[in-house]
């Protein structure tokens, strides 16, 4: 019970020297406390935080005052008498799993990934390059892995390219043209690229042999030149 009433009465005096605008010296002068021992109450007061759990038919009101290692529990009665008492909480973090990534058991993270896919198509930096780069900054990283976390982020954006075929044929005017794919010599042509623009959506993809594997099933309208009609 000493215990209890020394609580109430340092924090009723510690509530009012927050209001008073005193400073803890002249407050414990003014209200004949001992400046140490204030000083000792404000410093418990300000690392504890107070939370009251409202009564319920059959429970008593709890409130919980954390110290700074010890928790306090203050079980208060009907009757009006008051029962703390000590124990140490669970303290221990929960850490959220973390979100799964595009390569699985990869090397990489989502924004590794953009910055490969962005050096390569749109700054049109060779992996080689790109290689170096990392390099220079004491990261070395096989051309292997590379080539792999590439392919690996094009085939799970691959969903994405054939939505965005789909509303790109949903058009009733289509605008192709043709570039060829070298591969290996110079001189050595294999594919030819066309690429299809839906001009009122602004969507433009790219696809190999797109005009004979497409031209059957589309029923509108595709603008192109000879040569692409001669490569059909």
């Amino acid at each position: 019970m000493a215990k209890s009433n020394l609580w109430d009465r340092m924090h009723r005096h510690y509530l009012a020297w927050q209001s008073s605008g005193l400073s803890q010296r002249a407050y414990s002068k003014q209200s004949g406390l001992h400046q140490a021992q204030f000083n000792y109450w404000v410093v418990k007061f300000r690392s504890a935080q107070r939370s009251t759990v409202k009564e319920q038919s059959g429970f008593a009101p709890v409130v919980i005052t954390p110290n700074s290692n010890i928790p306090v529990f203050e079980i208060h009665h009907s009757n009006g008498h008051r029962l703390s008492f000590y124990e140490v909480l669970d303290a221990s973090f929960i850490i959220a799993p973390a979100p799964s990534r595009t390569v699985k058991s990869g090397l990489f993270d989502e924004s590794v990934l953009a910055f490969l896919l962005v050096s390569k198509y749109t700054y049109h930096l060779p992996l080689h390059r790109i290689k170096q780069m990392f390099t220079r900054e004491k990261i070395p990283i096989s051309s292997s892995t590379f080539l792999d976390n590439v392919a690996a982020t094009i085939r799970a954006l691959e969903p994405i390219y054939r939505a965005l075929i789909r509303e790109t044929l949903a058009a009733k005017y289509l605008q192709s043209d043709e570039t060829v794919c070298l591969e290996g010599a110079v001189s050595k042509i294999n594919d030819t690229a066309f690429f299809c623009n839906n001009t009122a959506k602004k969507c433009i993809f790219q696809d190999c042999w797109f005009l004979p594997k497409t031209l059957p099933y589309f029923k509108s309208y595709v603008e192109v030149d000879i040569s692409s009609l001669a490569l059909t």
